[in-house]
């Protein structure tokens, strides 16, 4: 036989759906760790009593769905597929500094428009961070230089922005959460020797970060979809990305969002986030084939390991002290643009200590490990953020 292969033959390619369960053809192919591209059938059994002893009289399948778990290390590209089916938003952004003052309050999703460029564009993020200040425009119109007025189509307030990274090559990627339950769904493709295939109506049900000292930055994800489907003919094909070290990590605390940007580096030997979406399926009679999936409440947690040299985090959850994080990932071996670097920045406005623990051998550094769950924020009105900056200038 010739289909015989190990682990490192298999691919795994995914494209975001226009209608969620119209199968469209892989955008990307995904570098995997490891991972399962498999049917998860449910049966249904006919236990009834026949006068002898025997249990089983009949077994019928009544749902048949996919489950797709793979790990991959996180790569400036493709990684935006992923930040968006963690999301459900995606926005293609130039980001523009505002070095002075701004009057008023600009609203999110308003329209605005530079002076004497006449460029225009909707802002889908701003961020006021002690002394920062940016803001985060999908270009509609024009091209936005940074260094002219910038006025808020429906809240009028007005700013000069700073010099901005040439947006014909750089752009920041804006993963807001969707406040709905049907998230964008994926098609997703299986490729080995044996053969390909296929599941439509694909959702994300979970996605774990890790970050390790002297290692790969990595995730780990979940996807449930529809059932198994031989596909037309997919070709694998993967391009060249810049990756992330946890030497390009930098790990924030602050009591307030609002002071992470002043905040200095904590120095810690990991971390890892842990998103969950409850992912369920919707079956309607008349098939085994289910109708639909929906994404459900939206909760993240995570530990981060540090040395026990301090009680600080020890007393914040003594005290049940409530802190900001953010975690920062920028590959400065790479420029990108004039002077920009691939870059991932989750944040987490508002969390609260689950758990404090710590080493205790004897001819070990002792070393602490937090554990925490994020909240949502009121004043945020969210419970955790993803910025990417990369070379993709289209939206994802």
């Amino acid at each position: 036989m010739a289909n015989e292969h190990i682990g490192r033959k298999q691919s795994i390619g995914l494209g975001v759906e226009t209608t969620s369960g119209t199968a469209v053809s892989a955008s990307a192919w995904i570098p995997k760790i490891d991972g399962e591209f498999t049917p998860a059938n449910t049966t249904a059994d006919d236990t009834g009593a026949y006068g002898v002893i025997d249990a089983l009289k009949d077994q019928q399948t009544v749902k048949t769905i996919t489950a797709i778990d793979f790990s991959a290390f996180f790569r400036d590209v493709y990684s935006g597929h992923l930040f968006k089916a963690l999301f459900g938003n995606a926005y293609s952004c130039v980001r523009i500094p505002i070095p002075g003052s701004i009057t008023g309050t600009f609203t999110v999703g308003e329209t605005i428009t530079e002076t004497t460029s006449s460029a225009t564009g909707t802002l889908r993020r701003a961020d006021v961070l002690g002394t920062s200040k940016l803001l985060f425009i999908v270009p509609l119109s024009g091209t936005f230089t940074g260094s002219l007025l910038l006025t808020g189509g429906t809240s009028g307030a007005t700013a000069t922005g700073g010099a901005i990274e040439s947006p014909a090559s750089v752009r920041s990627h804006v993963f807001p959460l969707a406040n709905t339950n049907t998230h964008n769904t994926y098609t997703i493709y299986g490729s080995d020797p044996v053969g390909d295939s296929r599941a439509a109506y694909c959702m994300m049900d979970s996605f774990d970060m890790d970050i390790v000292s002297g290692d790969y930055a990595k995730f780990k994800t979940k996807f449930v979809g529809k059932k198994l489907a031989a596909p037309s003919a997919q070709t694998p094909t993967y391009t060249a990305q810049n990756g992330f070290l946890a030497k390009f990590a930098n790990f924030y605390a602050a009591s307030a969002y609002s002071g992470l940007d002043a905040a200095s580096v904590t120095s810690i030997k990991s971390a890892k986030i842990n998103f969950k979406k409850n992912a369920i399926d919707f079956q309607a009679w008349g098939a085994t084939d289910v109708s639909s999936f929906f994404n459900r409440q939206f909760e993240v947690s995570g530990e981060f390991t540090l040395l026990y040299n301090a009680t600080t985090f020890r007393d914040y959850m003594l005290a049940s002290t409530k802190q900001a994080f953010r975690i920062k990932l920028a590959n400065t071996d790479v420029t990108i643009g004039s002077a920009a670097n691939p870059t991932i920045q989750i944040d987490l406005p508002l969390c609260s200590f689950k758990e404090f623990k710590r080493t205790t051998s004897n001819n070990d550094i002792v070393e602490q490990t937090l554990m925490f769950k994020a909240e949502y924020d009121v004043t945020t009105l969210m419970t955790a953020n993803c910025l990417l900056q990369n070379s993709t200038t289209t939206a994802y």
